[in-house]
Protein backbone atom coordinates (compact mmCIF):
# COMPACT_ATOMS: atom_id res chain seq x y z
CA UNK A 1 0.00 0.00 0.00
CA UNK A 2 3.14 2.40 0.82
CA UNK A 3 4.53 1.74 -2.82
CA UNK A 4 1.16 2.20 -4.40
CA UNK A 5 0.67 5.78 -2.49
CA UNK A 6 4.15 6.42 -3.50
CA UNK A 7 3.70 5.78 -7.49
CA UNK A 8 0.46 7.57 -7.24
CA UNK A 9 1.77 10.61 -5.70
CA UNK A 10 4.90 10.81 -8.53
CA UNK A 11 2.03 9.93 -10.71
CA UNK A 12 -0.22 12.66 -9.84
CA UNK A 13 2.93 15.13 -9.73
CA UNK A 14 4.21 14.24 -13.13
CA UNK A 15 0.47 15.21 -15.07
CA UNK A 16 -0.31 18.08 -12.40
CA UNK A 17 3.05 19.61 -13.89
CA UNK A 18 2.67 18.56 -17.35
CA UNK A 19 -0.90 20.52 -16.83
CA UNK A 20 0.42 23.45 -15.20
CA UNK A 21 3.46 23.54 -17.87
CA UNK A 22 1.07 23.21 -21.03
CA UNK A 23 -1.08 25.65 -19.82
CA UNK A 24 1.70 27.86 -18.87
CA UNK A 25 2.79 27.32 -22.56
CA UNK A 26 -0.75 27.88 -23.92
CA UNK A 27 -0.80 31.33 -22.26
CA UNK A 28 2.57 32.32 -23.59
CA UNK A 29 2.00 31.60 -26.80
CA UNK A 30 -1.34 33.61 -26.81
CA UNK A 31 0.08 36.28 -24.83
CA UNK A 32 3.06 37.04 -27.60
CA UNK A 33 1.34 35.42 -30.10
CA UNK A 34 -1.69 37.77 -30.49
CA UNK A 35 -0.79 41.18 -32.19
CA UNK A 36 2.16 39.49 -34.63
CA UNK A 37 2.54 40.68 -38.04
CA UNK A 38 0.52 38.59 -40.26
CA UNK A 39 2.61 35.54 -41.90
CA UNK A 40 0.48 35.12 -45.10
CA UNK A 41 1.99 38.38 -46.53
CA UNK A 42 4.78 36.17 -47.50
CA UNK A 43 3.00 34.38 -50.00
CA UNK A 44 3.04 37.85 -51.94
CA UNK A 45 6.92 38.40 -50.88
CA UNK A 46 8.52 41.23 -54.02
CA UNK A 47 12.09 41.68 -53.12
CA UNK A 48 13.60 45.32 -53.78
CA UNK A 49 15.89 43.88 -56.80
CA UNK A 50 18.91 45.92 -58.62
CA UNK A 51 17.77 48.64 -61.13
CA UNK A 52 20.73 48.55 -64.00
CA UNK A 53 21.85 50.46 -66.41
CA UNK A 54 23.52 48.72 -70.19
CA UNK A 55 25.59 50.56 -72.82
CA UNK A 56 24.14 49.65 -76.78
CA UNK A 57 26.82 46.83 -76.45
CA UNK A 58 25.43 45.01 -73.85
CA UNK A 59 28.02 46.27 -70.91
CA UNK A 60 27.12 46.84 -67.42
CA UNK A 61 28.07 50.56 -66.09
CA UNK A 62 25.39 51.42 -63.29
CA UNK A 63 23.16 50.03 -60.60
CA UNK A 64 21.20 52.05 -58.38
CA UNK A 65 18.99 50.14 -55.29
CA UNK A 66 18.41 50.48 -51.97
CA UNK A 67 19.53 46.59 -51.04
CA UNK A 68 21.69 45.16 -53.77
CA UNK A 69 19.67 41.80 -54.68
CA UNK A 70 19.64 39.33 -57.84
CA UNK A 71 16.31 37.36 -57.27
CA UNK A 72 16.80 33.58 -58.29
CA UNK A 73 14.00 30.86 -57.74
CA UNK A 74 14.50 27.60 -55.62
CA UNK A 75 14.77 25.82 -58.89
CA UNK A 76 17.62 27.94 -60.48
CA UNK A 77 20.10 27.68 -57.34
CA UNK A 78 22.09 24.55 -57.51
CA UNK A 79 21.95 21.67 -54.94
CA UNK A 80 25.09 22.41 -53.75
CA UNK A 81 24.32 25.73 -52.44
CA UNK A 82 21.50 24.74 -50.70
CA UNK A 83 23.45 22.05 -49.10
CA UNK A 84 26.07 24.27 -47.85
CA UNK A 85 23.53 26.69 -46.23
CA UNK A 86 21.58 24.46 -44.77
CA UNK A 87 24.76 22.31 -43.11
CA UNK A 88 25.68 25.36 -42.16
CA UNK A 89 23.11 27.10 -40.44
CA UNK A 90 20.27 24.31 -40.12
CA UNK A 91 21.42 20.93 -40.18
CA UNK A 92 17.78 20.00 -39.48
CA UNK A 93 15.95 21.42 -41.72
CA UNK A 94 14.04 19.43 -43.68
CA UNK A 95 12.83 17.56 -40.65
CA UNK A 96 11.99 20.32 -38.10
CA UNK A 97 8.37 21.71 -37.58
CA UNK A 98 10.51 25.15 -37.26
CA UNK A 99 11.98 24.47 -34.39
CA UNK A 100 15.17 22.76 -33.21
CA UNK A 101 13.99 21.30 -29.88
CA UNK A 102 17.60 19.64 -28.89
CA UNK A 103 19.53 22.75 -30.39
CA UNK A 104 17.17 24.93 -27.82
CA UNK A 105 18.36 22.88 -25.09
CA UNK A 106 21.96 22.34 -25.97
CA UNK A 107 21.94 26.40 -25.89
CA UNK A 108 20.10 26.79 -23.38
CA UNK A 109 22.50 24.23 -21.39
CA UNK A 110 25.56 26.66 -22.77
CA UNK A 111 24.06 30.26 -21.71
CA UNK A 112 23.51 28.60 -18.05
CA UNK A 113 27.11 27.76 -17.80
CA UNK A 114 27.81 31.10 -18.72
CA UNK A 115 26.03 33.19 -16.48
CA UNK A 116 27.68 36.06 -15.17
CA UNK A 117 29.96 35.99 -18.19
CA UNK A 118 30.03 38.54 -20.54
CA UNK A 119 29.63 36.54 -23.47
CA UNK A 120 26.92 36.93 -25.80
CA UNK A 121 24.11 34.30 -25.26
CA UNK A 122 24.38 31.31 -27.83
CA UNK A 123 21.32 31.30 -30.61
CA UNK A 124 19.42 28.12 -32.39
CA UNK A 125 17.54 29.28 -34.80
CA UNK A 126 16.53 27.68 -37.83
CA UNK A 127 16.38 29.11 -41.07
CA UNK A 128 12.64 29.31 -40.84
CA UNK A 129 13.05 31.35 -37.62
CA UNK A 130 15.21 33.41 -39.26
CA UNK A 131 12.55 34.27 -41.89
CA UNK A 132 10.48 35.10 -39.58
CA UNK A 133 13.11 37.63 -38.03
CA UNK A 134 14.17 39.32 -41.23
CA UNK A 135 10.73 39.05 -42.65
CA UNK A 136 7.87 40.00 -40.16
CA UNK A 137 10.47 41.03 -36.91
CA UNK A 138 12.64 43.48 -38.90
CA UNK A 139 12.13 46.26 -36.12
CA UNK A 140 13.54 44.25 -33.35
CA UNK A 141 15.61 41.59 -35.30
CA UNK A 142 18.95 42.86 -33.75
CA UNK A 143 17.64 42.89 -29.74
CA UNK A 144 18.98 39.75 -27.83
CA UNK A 145 15.93 39.15 -25.89
CA UNK A 146 13.07 36.19 -24.75
CA UNK A 147 10.29 38.19 -25.98
CA UNK A 148 11.70 38.16 -29.62
CA UNK A 149 12.89 34.51 -29.38
CA UNK A 150 9.11 33.34 -28.23
CA UNK A 151 7.44 35.78 -31.15
CA UNK A 152 10.11 33.84 -33.60
CA UNK A 153 9.58 30.22 -32.41
CA UNK A 154 5.56 31.21 -32.81
CA UNK A 155 5.98 32.49 -36.44
CA UNK A 156 7.61 29.61 -37.34
CA UNK A 157 5.82 27.54 -36.78
CA UNK A 158 2.98 29.16 -38.41
CA UNK A 159 4.91 29.51 -41.05
CA UNK A 160 5.73 25.84 -41.66
CA UNK A 161 2.40 25.32 -41.24
CA UNK A 162 1.58 27.63 -44.06
CA UNK A 163 4.42 26.93 -46.79
CA UNK A 164 6.43 24.77 -48.32
CA UNK A 165 10.43 23.59 -46.93
CA UNK A 166 11.47 24.68 -50.62
CA UNK A 167 9.73 27.90 -50.36
CA UNK A 168 10.59 28.88 -47.23
CA UNK A 169 14.27 28.05 -48.03
CA UNK A 170 13.99 30.28 -51.42
CA UNK A 171 12.96 33.47 -49.35
CA UNK A 172 15.91 32.94 -47.00
CA UNK A 173 18.64 32.48 -49.71
CA UNK A 174 17.30 35.44 -51.82
CA UNK A 175 16.87 37.57 -48.44
CA UNK A 176 19.91 36.98 -46.42
CA UNK A 177 22.41 39.55 -45.70
CA UNK A 178 25.90 38.62 -46.50
CA UNK A 179 28.03 41.54 -46.54
CA UNK A 180 29.64 44.31 -48.39
CA UNK A 181 25.68 45.56 -49.48
CA UNK A 182 24.68 42.02 -50.91
CA UNK A 183 21.16 40.44 -50.53
CA UNK A 184 21.13 37.03 -50.91
CA UNK A 185 23.09 34.28 -52.60
CA UNK A 186 23.22 35.19 -56.46
CA UNK A 187 24.46 38.89 -55.35
CA UNK A 188 27.08 37.57 -53.16
CA UNK A 189 28.12 35.24 -55.44
CA UNK A 190 28.71 38.25 -58.29
CA UNK A 191 30.28 40.50 -55.37
CA UNK A 192 32.85 38.27 -53.99
CA UNK A 193 33.92 36.37 -56.62
CA UNK A 194 32.20 37.93 -60.44
CA UNK A 195 30.36 34.45 -60.80
CA UNK A 196 26.92 32.98 -60.97
CA UNK A 197 26.28 30.50 -58.70
CA UNK A 198 26.37 27.62 -61.37
CA UNK A 199 30.51 28.43 -61.38
CA UNK A 200 31.39 28.71 -57.82
CA UNK A 201 33.68 26.62 -55.94
CA UNK A 202 33.18 24.18 -53.03
CA UNK A 203 35.67 26.46 -51.55
CA UNK A 204 33.91 29.54 -52.65
CA UNK A 205 30.24 28.09 -51.61
CA UNK A 206 31.14 27.58 -48.40
CA UNK A 207 32.76 30.59 -47.68
CA UNK A 208 29.13 32.71 -49.04
CA UNK A 209 27.62 30.12 -46.33
CA UNK A 210 29.75 31.20 -43.70
CA UNK A 211 29.12 34.46 -43.95
CA UNK A 212 24.94 34.68 -42.71
CA UNK A 213 26.64 34.66 -38.65
CA UNK A 214 28.11 37.56 -39.46
CA UNK A 215 29.32 38.89 -42.49
CA UNK A 216 31.65 41.67 -41.28
CA UNK A 217 33.41 39.44 -38.78
CA UNK A 218 34.08 36.98 -41.26
CA UNK A 219 35.09 39.68 -43.75
CA UNK A 220 38.35 37.85 -45.58
CA UNK A 221 39.83 41.94 -46.35
CA UNK A 222 39.43 42.96 -42.60
CA UNK A 223 39.51 39.22 -41.23
CA UNK A 224 41.90 36.33 -43.34
CA UNK A 225 42.26 34.32 -40.66
CA UNK A 226 38.88 34.33 -38.97
CA UNK A 227 37.28 33.95 -42.50
CA UNK A 228 39.19 31.02 -43.62
CA UNK A 229 38.34 29.32 -40.35
CA UNK A 230 35.18 29.58 -40.61
CA UNK A 231 34.49 28.72 -44.40
CA UNK A 232 36.38 25.18 -42.80
CA UNK A 233 34.08 24.57 -40.54
CA UNK A 234 31.61 24.86 -43.20
CA UNK A 235 33.89 22.44 -45.79
CA UNK A 236 33.96 20.01 -42.29
CA UNK A 237 30.26 20.31 -41.80
CA UNK A 238 29.40 19.06 -45.59
CA UNK A 239 31.79 16.41 -45.80
CA UNK A 240 30.36 15.38 -42.50
CA UNK A 241 26.97 15.44 -44.00
CA UNK A 242 27.68 13.29 -46.91
CA UNK A 243 27.39 16.53 -49.51
CA UNK A 244 31.06 16.49 -50.60
CA UNK A 245 33.76 13.76 -50.59
CA UNK A 246 37.57 13.70 -48.60
CA UNK A 247 39.45 14.69 -51.66
CA UNK A 248 36.92 17.53 -52.38
CA UNK A 249 36.99 18.61 -48.50
CA UNK A 250 40.75 19.04 -48.51
CA UNK A 251 40.99 20.60 -51.73
CA UNK A 252 38.25 22.99 -50.49
CA UNK A 253 40.22 23.82 -47.27
CA UNK A 254 43.60 24.68 -48.47
CA UNK A 255 42.16 26.69 -51.18
CA UNK A 256 42.73 30.32 -50.56
CA UNK A 257 40.06 32.70 -50.44
CA UNK A 258 40.21 34.94 -53.93
CA UNK A 259 37.91 37.86 -54.20
CA UNK A 260 37.41 38.68 -57.77
CA UNK A 261 36.19 42.18 -58.86
CA UNK A 262 34.95 42.60 -62.41
CA UNK A 263 37.09 42.80 -65.15
CA UNK A 264 38.31 46.12 -65.98
CA UNK A 265 38.07 45.67 -69.15
CA UNK A 266 34.15 45.50 -68.09
CA UNK A 267 34.01 48.42 -66.77
CA UNK A 268 32.44 51.72 -68.38
CA UNK A 269 33.35 54.80 -66.55
CA UNK A 270 29.95 57.12 -67.20
CA UNK A 271 29.05 58.66 -63.86
CA UNK A 272 27.53 61.66 -65.71
CA UNK A 273 25.59 60.29 -68.13
CA UNK A 274 24.68 57.38 -65.14
CA UNK A 275 23.30 60.25 -63.27
CA UNK A 276 21.30 61.95 -66.21
CA UNK A 277 19.54 58.94 -66.29
CA UNK A 278 18.80 58.39 -62.99
CA UNK A 279 17.63 61.52 -63.25
CA UNK A 280 15.12 61.21 -65.83
CA UNK A 281 13.78 57.59 -64.20
CA UNK A 282 13.35 59.22 -60.94
CA UNK A 283 11.04 61.93 -63.05
CA UNK A 284 8.94 59.40 -64.78
CA UNK A 285 8.84 56.35 -62.58
CA UNK A 286 8.97 57.80 -59.00
CA UNK A 287 11.47 56.44 -56.11
CA UNK A 288 10.03 53.27 -55.64
CA UNK A 289 10.20 51.71 -58.95
CA UNK A 290 13.74 53.36 -59.29
CA UNK A 291 14.75 51.50 -56.72
CA UNK A 292 12.87 48.63 -55.79
CA UNK A 293 11.68 47.83 -58.81
CA UNK A 294 14.49 46.52 -60.64
CA UNK A 295 14.01 48.31 -64.30
CA UNK A 296 16.81 46.89 -67.06
CA UNK A 297 17.49 50.12 -69.12
CA UNK A 298 19.23 49.92 -72.60
CA UNK A 299 21.01 53.18 -73.06
CA UNK A 300 22.86 54.87 -76.08
CA UNK A 301 26.32 54.98 -74.15
CA UNK A 302 29.09 53.29 -76.54
CA UNK A 303 32.08 52.48 -73.96
CA UNK A 304 34.31 52.79 -77.11
CA UNK A 305 33.52 56.49 -77.46
CA UNK A 306 32.96 56.99 -73.76
CA UNK A 307 36.61 55.82 -73.17
CA UNK A 308 38.44 57.90 -76.12
CA UNK A 309 35.77 60.89 -74.33
CA UNK A 310 37.19 60.17 -71.58
CA UNK A 311 40.62 60.27 -71.66
CA UNK A 312 40.80 63.12 -74.32
CA UNK A 313 39.47 65.29 -71.93
CA UNK A 314 41.62 64.30 -69.02
CA UNK A 315 45.09 64.88 -71.29
CA UNK A 316 43.58 68.16 -72.36
CA UNK A 317 42.89 69.62 -68.51
CA UNK A 318 45.71 68.47 -67.40
CA UNK A 319 47.85 70.07 -70.20
CA UNK A 320 45.83 72.76 -69.71
CA UNK A 321 46.85 73.02 -66.07
CA UNK A 322 50.60 72.29 -66.83
CA UNK A 323 50.82 75.38 -68.94
CA UNK A 324 49.96 77.78 -65.85
CA UNK A 325 53.28 76.54 -63.64
CA UNK A 326 53.21 73.85 -60.63
CA UNK A 327 51.07 74.99 -57.43
CA UNK A 328 52.45 73.01 -54.89
CA UNK A 329 53.72 69.55 -53.51
CA UNK A 330 50.58 67.40 -51.86
CA UNK A 331 52.33 67.57 -48.25
CA UNK A 332 56.11 67.77 -46.72
CA UNK A 333 57.37 65.31 -43.98
CA UNK A 334 60.34 66.56 -41.85
CA UNK A 335 62.09 63.38 -42.04
CA UNK A 336 65.84 62.50 -41.01
CA UNK A 337 67.18 61.33 -44.32
CA UNK A 338 70.71 59.92 -45.33
CA UNK A 339 72.34 60.57 -48.34
CA UNK A 340 72.74 57.13 -50.63
CA UNK A 341 70.41 54.81 -48.28
CA UNK A 342 67.02 54.96 -49.57
CA UNK A 343 66.61 51.23 -49.21
CA UNK A 344 68.38 50.42 -45.80
CA UNK A 345 65.39 53.69 -44.45
CA UNK A 346 62.80 51.84 -46.68
CA UNK A 347 60.87 51.61 -43.89
CA UNK A 348 61.04 55.26 -42.33
CA UNK A 349 60.16 57.06 -45.55
CA UNK A 350 57.39 54.52 -46.38
CA UNK A 351 54.97 54.32 -43.08
CA UNK A 352 55.30 57.56 -43.18
CA UNK A 353 54.47 58.34 -46.98
CA UNK A 354 51.49 55.76 -45.93
CA UNK A 355 49.79 58.21 -43.64
CA UNK A 356 49.28 61.06 -46.51
CA UNK A 357 46.19 60.84 -47.88
CA UNK A 358 46.08 60.44 -51.23
CA UNK A 359 44.07 63.58 -53.01
CA UNK A 360 40.54 62.91 -54.50
CA UNK A 361 41.09 62.85 -58.43
CA UNK A 362 44.57 61.49 -58.11
CA UNK A 363 43.18 57.46 -57.70
CA UNK A 364 45.36 56.95 -61.33
CA UNK A 365 49.01 57.84 -59.85
CA UNK A 366 51.36 57.27 -57.28
CA UNK A 367 52.18 58.97 -54.21
CA UNK A 368 55.50 59.52 -53.35
CA UNK A 369 58.38 61.26 -51.23
CA UNK A 370 61.41 62.95 -52.71
CA UNK A 371 64.48 61.31 -50.83
CA UNK A 372 67.32 63.05 -52.99
CA UNK A 373 67.75 66.05 -55.11
CA UNK A 374 70.69 66.08 -57.28
CA UNK A 375 71.74 67.87 -60.44
CA UNK A 376 69.98 66.14 -62.98
CA UNK A 377 67.39 64.26 -61.14
CA UNK A 378 65.49 63.31 -57.97
CA UNK A 379 64.86 60.15 -56.23
CA UNK A 380 61.60 59.67 -55.09
CA UNK A 381 60.40 56.49 -52.79
CA UNK A 382 57.07 55.21 -54.08
CA UNK A 383 53.61 54.13 -52.24
CA UNK A 384 54.36 50.50 -53.60
CA UNK A 385 57.61 50.53 -51.69
CA UNK A 386 60.25 51.29 -54.42
CA UNK A 387 62.73 53.69 -55.68
CA UNK A 388 61.81 55.77 -58.89
CA UNK A 389 63.39 59.03 -60.29
CA UNK A 390 62.46 62.28 -61.84
CA UNK A 391 64.67 63.55 -64.85
CA UNK A 392 65.36 67.56 -64.79
CA UNK A 393 63.63 67.71 -68.33
CA UNK A 394 60.54 66.30 -66.75
CA UNK A 395 60.05 69.13 -64.43
CA UNK A 396 60.68 71.86 -66.97
CA UNK A 397 57.23 72.57 -66.37
CA UNK A 398 56.84 73.04 -63.02
CA UNK A 399 57.40 76.58 -63.14
CA UNK A 400 56.06 78.22 -60.08
CA UNK A 401 52.54 79.27 -60.50
CA UNK A 402 51.91 82.72 -59.09
CA UNK A 403 48.50 83.56 -61.45
CA UNK A 404 47.17 82.62 -64.21
CA UNK A 405 48.77 84.90 -66.29
CA UNK A 406 52.65 84.91 -64.33
CA UNK A 407 54.59 82.35 -63.68
CA UNK A 408 58.30 81.74 -61.70
CA UNK A 409 61.65 81.43 -63.46
CA UNK A 410 62.50 78.67 -65.93
CA UNK A 411 63.80 75.77 -64.43
CA UNK A 412 67.36 74.66 -64.32
CA UNK A 413 67.69 72.51 -61.03
CA UNK A 414 65.42 70.17 -59.21
CA UNK A 415 65.68 71.89 -56.22
CA UNK A 416 64.01 74.78 -57.89
CA UNK A 417 60.56 72.88 -57.73
CA UNK A 418 61.40 69.92 -54.89
CA UNK A 419 62.91 69.52 -51.64
CA UNK A 420 64.05 66.15 -49.64
CA UNK A 421 60.73 65.25 -47.49
CA UNK A 422 58.18 66.37 -50.21
CA UNK A 423 55.20 64.10 -51.15
CA UNK A 424 54.19 64.51 -54.67
CA UNK A 425 51.82 62.84 -57.34
CA UNK A 426 54.00 61.60 -60.11
CA UNK A 427 53.05 58.70 -63.59
CA UNK A 428 55.53 56.40 -64.98
CA UNK A 429 56.60 57.31 -68.24
CA UNK A 430 55.53 55.45 -71.57
CA UNK A 431 58.18 53.77 -73.33
CA UNK A 432 61.73 54.13 -73.36
CA UNK A 433 64.47 52.24 -71.88
CA UNK A 434 65.00 53.56 -68.10
CA UNK A 435 62.90 51.74 -66.02
CA UNK A 436 61.56 53.56 -63.03
CA UNK A 437 61.35 56.97 -64.62
CA UNK A 438 58.35 59.04 -63.61
CA UNK A 439 56.56 62.36 -64.41
CA UNK A 440 55.17 64.90 -62.05
CA UNK A 441 51.42 65.60 -61.39
CA UNK A 442 49.39 67.74 -60.63
CA UNK A 443 45.51 67.31 -60.56
CA UNK A 444 44.08 70.43 -62.51
CA UNK A 445 41.82 73.00 -61.47
CA UNK A 446 40.35 73.72 -64.30
CA UNK A 447 37.34 71.87 -64.96
CA UNK A 448 35.64 70.82 -68.53
CA UNK A 449 32.99 68.85 -70.07
CA UNK A 450 32.27 66.87 -73.23
CA UNK A 451 29.32 65.70 -74.73
CA UNK A 452 29.10 63.04 -78.11
CA UNK A 453 26.07 63.34 -79.80
CA UNK A 454 25.00 61.16 -83.07
CA UNK A 455 24.02 64.42 -85.40
CA UNK A 456 21.64 61.88 -87.42
CA UNK A 457 19.77 60.64 -84.42
CA UNK A 458 20.27 62.98 -81.30
CA UNK A 459 21.59 59.98 -79.39
CA UNK A 460 24.11 60.87 -76.74
CA UNK A 461 26.83 58.19 -76.73
CA UNK A 462 29.45 59.67 -74.24
CA UNK A 463 29.93 62.52 -71.70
Amino acid sequence: MHLKRIFWTIFNSLVFSFIFVGVGALCVFYYYGSGLPNYQDLKNYKPAVVTRLYASDGRLFAEYATQKRIYVPISAIPQKVINAFISAEDKTFYTHFGLDLPGIARAAFSNLSHIGQSKRPVGASTITQQVAKNFLLSEISNSVSIERKIKEAILAIRIENAYSKDYILELYLNEIYLGSGSYGVAAAALHYFDKSLEELTTAEIAFLAALPKAPSRYNPEKNSGRAIGRRNYVVTRLYEDGHITKEEALEAIHAPIELKKQADHDVVQADFFAEEVRRELLHKFGEHVLYKEGLVVRTTLDPVLQNFARSALRTGLINYDKRHGYRRVVAHLPLSLQKGQHERQKDLWLQALKGVIKPSGGESWHLAIVLDVQKDQSVLGLDEGTIGTIKLEDLKWARKYISENAMGPLITHPSQVLKVGDVILVTQKDGGSEKGRYSLCQIPEASGALVVMDPHTGHVLAT
